[in-house]
């Protein structure tokens, strides 16, 4: 159930979110909704039976261990 300030607070933030990805878009620095668009632009270059596939996995971002995983004083 939202309260009062939530409606406001959540559009602020998909504002926000449009802004960036269409700055980053211009900057030439990728599309981050570009997976969202291609079924269709496949469909307007003549292309069918494309098929789509989602996953709900998220894939965990692990930075590398320094000292091949070892700690500092073993090396």
């Amino acid at each position: 159930m939202f309260r009062a300030g939530d409606f406001e607070t959540t559009l602020a933030l998909v504002r926000l979110q449009l802004v960036c990805e269409r700055g980053k878009e211009a900057l030439g620095e990728g599309h981050n909704s570009i997976g969202d668009l291609l079924p269709g632009y496949f469909s307007e270059c003549g292309l069918r039976e494309v098929t789509v596939y989602q996953s709900d996995q998220a894939t965990p971002l692990i930075p590398p261990e320094p000292y091949g995983g070892r700690c500092a004083q073993q090396v």
